[in-house]
């Protein structure tokens, strides 16, 4: 569920960082002579030789969304889309449902930049090209998303995932009917259904894990993760748009998501502070990152009304 944020006004006044999430390297530093630099090179590329050859599918979004997506310490097989040997996205239909032209644009963009790449199926053994950060991308034929004034009886939800009435082939994707009319950026339409898809993947997770439960609240902190990922990975010159349209005229829609792209810094600061900072390469960092980002977001999250109401947080 994404609740819009009141008042429209910018929580943050008018800072804005139009910067990708990029944990700076620590390889350049003074006083590494010139002898040093080639041995170091040396090892990082035997080192990296060695990781590609012994795994070349261990992408570092895998281990990263491994580690931010396990379900109370259970990991989820990522690279086969099952989960104790049971596959997650069941969706039969062979054709998809009848959606509006944004909401086919907002797919097609969410698919461009998050990526794809070959991924061998458990259950039917058969290599797949499927998508990297959004699995309900796979079972975009069940995708059923419309513009509806049905949504929960909380104040200002501006989407809505409904679980109780979805199925595996019919994944229902609520969007307030106020926006039917706006013409809203493909770029912010794209950002607020990438919110909604990480909870159909949740819902699909949840069929298979029978008995493991996930808060409210740690369902909408990983949905506020992946689009801080979405954001940090689009071009520069769209990172830039949306930025920009977050902090002004989309800041209703989006305000949740700009604030904490703000709050990204604090995560960052705490991991180059750290006694050990430069001992950790770069993967390490940008996973301290991720680590110190879930409980910001989480901590965000509860300051907000919609939330409270919503996750039952009082």
């Amino acid at each position: 569920m994404l609740i819009l944020k009141v008042p429209k006004e910018d929580y943050f006044g008018n800072k804005i960082y139009n910067k990708p999430i990029v944990i700076k390297s620590i390889y350049c530093q003074k006083g590494i002579t010139k002898l040093g630099i080639i041995v170091f090179t040396g090892i990082i590329l035997f080192i990296t030789i060695a990781v590609f050859i012994l795994n070349r599918n261990d992408t570092l979004f895998n281990r990263i969304y491994t580690l931010i997506s396990s379900r109370n310490g259970q990991k989820v097989n990522s690279k086969l889309e099952t989960f104790n040997g049971q596959p997650i996205n069941s969706c039969t239909r062979n054709t998809p449902f009848p959606i509006a032209p944004e909401f086919e644009r907002a797919l097609s963009l969410l698919d461009q930049r998050s990526g794809r790449e070959e991924r061998v199926n458990e259950v039917t053994k058969v290599t797949e090209n499927v998508s990297i950060y959004f699995p309900a991308l796979n079972v975009r034929n069940c995708l059923n998303i419309m513009y509806s004034d049905n949504m929960p009886n909380i104040d200002h939800v501006g989407a809505w995932f409904d679980s109780e009435n979805s199925t595996p082939n019919d994944l229902i994707i609520k969007i307030n009917s106020t926006y039917q009319n706006q013409h809203i950026d493909d770029l912010v339409m794209a950002m607020l259904l990438a919110h909604e898809l990480v909870h159909v993947d949740q819902f699909n997770h949840s069929r298979v894990t029978p008995g493991v439960k996930w808060t409210c609240l740690d369902q909408e902190s990983e949905a506020f993760i992946m689009q801080l990922k979405l954001l940090a990975i689009l071009h520069p010159d769209e990172q830039t748009k949306l930025t920009k349209l977050m902090k002004s005229e989309y800041y209703y829609i989006l305000g949740t998501l700009y604030d904490l792209w703000i709050l990204q810094d604090k995560a960052y600061t705490i991991c180059n502070e750290s006694k050990d900072k430069n001992s950790l390469d770069q993967n390490s960092q940008n996973i301290c990152f991720w680590q110190q980002m879930e409980p910001i977001t989480k901590a965000y999250i509860q300051t907000i009304p919609g939330y409270q109401q919503s996750c039952k947080l009082f």
